[in-house]
């Protein structure tokens, strides 16, 4: 697995290079540091903050980039430049207009990249609660597996929130019924085999977990679980932006990137190589 984690400047970055360090650490994956200064800077500034992010990194880096220009337009170049599974970028303690621009970098990549992208916007120094996001696939989804193996290598709690926003076919035509989890998971629909196949897994994993279901907007639904309690990390599923049918859908990570109150790992194939 090769991990590409973006700094900036210190002491702004230290928190994203810490927990962005913490899960790369778990993962045992490969680590490329990169940083992306402005023509005009001087390349020793960027040999100092790649110094830096080394120092607090539990593995060492196999390679320093120091890039000038935009930093969206190195990054995107830098990954179609080498094959990489995780993206790691954070955006944190920044004056507003700062924080604000790389707030919309971040956003960007997380809509354009075809790897998955851990968002370090609310930083964290322990992962002891994953939130789990999923869209009714089975098992062996890779935002389920990211998720699973990030709690088993952590001994992190899981939980587990399907949002659905609509009746299930058990219910059709009955407007007053309020369905309860109990019930849905004896049901037979795709939505409780689906569930019953996570909670399996997690089991089998030894996973401490727990379910939550909500009916509405996922954004609304995803980010209200997420503030619900203290979370060290949202994970969710978002698919390659290759076809226009897939826009609509993509549109959704960058909106809960931008407002869940913890770090969101944004899940676009394998993390278990």
């Amino acid at each position: 697995m090769h991990t590409l984690m973006c700094v900036s400047d210190f002491p702004y970055s230290a928190p994203t290079v810490e927990y962005g360090g913490l899960i790369v650490g778990l993962l045992k994956s490969k680590v490329t540091l990169m940083t992306v200064r402005s023509p005009s800077a001087t390349p020793e500034l960027g040999d100092s903050v790649l110094g830096q992010a080394a120092e607090m990194l539990p593995v060492v880096p196999s390679k320093q980039l120091v890039c000038l220009g935009l930093a969206e337009d190195q990054i995107l170049e830098e990954l179609a430049r080498e094959v990489y599974d995780l993206v790691v970028v954070g955006t944190s303690q920044r004056s507003k207009v700062e924080e604000f621009f790389l707030g919309m970098v971040t956003k960007r990549l997380v809509a354009q990249t075809d790897v998955s992208v851990l968002v370090v916007s609310h930083p964290r120094n322990q992962l002891k609660n994953i939130l789990l996001a999923t869209a009714g696939h089975d098992a062996s989804d890779p935002t389920v597996k990211a998720g699973a193996k990030l709690a088993q290598l952590s001994g992190a709690n899981l939980t587990l929130v399907h949002v659905t926003g609509a009746w299930p076919g058990m219910y059709a035509g009955l407007s007053r019924i309020e369905e309860t989890l109990p019930e849905l998971l004896q049901s037979d629909t795709p939505t409780s085999r689906h569930l019953r196949e996570n909670i399996e897994l997690f089991r089998s994993l030894g996973i401490e977990s727990q379910l939550e279901l909500r009916r509405g907007l996922p954004v609304e639904e995803i980010v209200a679980a997420a503030n619900k309690h203290q979370y060290d990390l949202l994970v969710i599923g978002a698919s390659k932006p290759k076809m226009f049918r897939q826009f609509f859908l993509d549109e959704v990570a960058p909106q809960i990137v931008n407002q869940a109150p913890c770090p969101v790992l944004v899940v676009r194939g394998q993390l278990d190589d």
